[in-house]
């Protein structure tokens, strides 16, 4: 009776693995066959701290990329030149991962990038900022400024050509809760937490 006893518990266990353990085993397994490989990693930075990156392809798979560098950070051996505390540097990858090229569209001291999209040949940027936000217009220093209302963090957006030539840019005043801005076509939906009234 001893012997059937002990035989009962070692075929309840095996039925007890064959339950439980191998579906965990079969899930772990797949798991691990669709963990994602990149095709391609591409880096850029410089000493200083990088924030906020975000991408978005266009039609033809190429990448265009921003972030915000706080020091002239290099791209592939192509340094891209920085002008306040902090930068937001749009860089193109083509559809193979080279780079392109690289510049400074924005610049300030207190700056946050919420999103970037591509629709039919134009750049949205969406993002958030303190102090005034200077956009570059070209190479021979021109530029436009959006003023900080002094109160909490001024969302912003901007719409540009996908050389980084700047089109268009507006910004909201008394914001408290961080701001989601989305693209729907031509329609912009925006949503987030305010005082007082939105301007």
């Amino acid at each position: 009776k001893l012997k059937n006893g002990i035989m009962n518990i070692i075929n309840y266990s095996k039925t007890f693995q064959l339950i439980f353990v191998i579906p965990f085993l079969f899930l772990f397994l797949l798991c691990r066959a669709q963990t994602l490989n990149p095709n391609l990693t591409v880096t850029s930075g410089g000493t200083g701290d990088d924030d906020y990156s975000k991408i978005t392809y266009d039609n033809n798979g190429n990448m265009f990329c921003v972030a915000v560098y706080q020091s002239t950070p290099n791209f592939n051996n192509t340094v891209v030149p920085t002008y306040g505390l902090k930068n937001i540097i749009l860089s193109k990858y083509d559809s193979q991962g080279t780079f392109v090229w690289g510049k400074t569209i924005v610049y300030g001291t207190s700056i946050g990038i919420n999103s970037i999209s591509w629709q039919n040949g134009k750049l949205l940027m969406s993002g958030f900022f303190r102090e005034n936000l200077i956009f570059k217009l070209n190479q021979n220093g021109d530029t436009d400024t959006l003023e900080y209302s002094g109160i909490f963090y001024d969302p912003f957006i901007s719409e540009f050509l996908e050389d980084g030539t700047l089109l268009n840019k507006m910004s909201f005043e008394n914001v408290v809760g961080v701001i989601g801005i989305k693209y729907f076509g031509p329609t912009i939906l925006i949503c987030g937490s305010f005082e007082e009234t939105l301007h």
